[in-house]
Order: structure tokens, then C-alpha cells, then sequence
């Protein structure tokens, strides 16, 4: 497991309308390893949502082929209603697994990479501080609003 997956599993169960804030804690890292760590990490978390955004519009693609699909073989159910059973359950056929998949693509997988879009957009503008000791951080409402207002949440 790297560390993209650790931070994604350990921020998924915080609520979305929280903000995500890293704490390394170190007191030997100079400000352009700081700067380079920030980097680093909202650099992968960019490109995490970059790809679950790009999996979203193939699954949209889909979504829309499948309708389509369905659509068309609904009409030619319709149509080829004089025919003998046997041939008719071809398009029974192509009409299920059409509406199945659109059904798939829509409310299962749909469902899962909006999830993943939502936490990837958190992630991608977690806020990194770096701490010399591990000590409880106490922050006051002040530093609380400025946190919001930098991560754009508002309260």
C-alpha cells in the first residue's frame, strides 16, 4: 500500500463537509523539502482525480451507448412483433443486456466513481502543515475560518 492509498482510505470516512489536513510532524526538513512534499502530494492527488475524472467520462460514454442500444432494440422488438418466438429473443436479449449494463454504468459504477471523484477533490486540495513535535494541535476559530476560506468550503 503507498501512501496516496493510505491517505485515501484514511480520509474517506471523514465527512465531506470537513476539511482534509495533513501534519507532518519533523523538525529537519528545510522549506524547500516542505515545498517539495506539497508538491509531491497534491501532485499525485491531481492526478488521482484527473483519472477518476477521465474513468467517469468513459463510463458516461457508456451510459449513453447502452441508452441507445436499448432504445434501438426496444424499436426493433416493436417492429419484428409478427415474427416466430426464436427469433424475436435475440432483441429480448440485446435489450437486457443493454439496460443492464446502462443500469450498471449508471446507479453501481456511476455511484463509485462520484464517491472517488468527491474524496480525490478533497484530497487533491488537502492542506499540509508541518509540526516539530507530535503534540495535539489546538486551532483557534480564527486559523478554523482560514482554513475554510483557503480550501474554498465555507462554514
Amino acid at each position: 500500500m503507498d501512501f496516496v492509498d493510505y491517505l485515501q482510505d484514511v480520509a474517506d470516512p471523514i465527512p465531506d463537509e470537513c476539511p482534509i489536513i495533513l501534519n507532518i510532524i519533523g523538525n529537519c526538513l528545510t522549506e524547500d523539502e516542505k515545498d517539495t512534499i506539497v508538491e509531491i502530494i497534491r501532485d499525485d492527488f491531481s492526478y488521482k482525480l484527473g483519472s477518476v475524472e477521465k474513468e467517469q467520462e468513459h463510463e458516461l460514454k457508456v451510459f449513453f451507448f447502452m441508452l441507445i442500444g436499448s432504445i434501438i432494440a426496444g424499436i426493433l422488438l416493436a417492429l419484428t412483433d409478427f415474427l416466430d418466438e426464436v427469433p424475436r429473443e435475440i432483441f429480448v436479449v440485446l435489450f437486457w443486456f443493454f439496460g443492464d449494463r446502462m443500469f450498471e454504468s449508471f446507479f453501481i459504477t456511476g455511484r463509485e466513481l462520484r464517491k472517488e471523484r468527491r474524496l480525490a477533490g478533497r484530497l487533491a486540495s488537502i492542506k499540509v502543515i508541518f509540526s516539530d513535535t507530535d503534540e495535539k494541535l489546538h486551532f483557534t476559530e480564527e486559523e478554523i475560518n482560514k482554513l475554510y476560506a483557503e480550501l474554498d468550503i465555507g462554514q
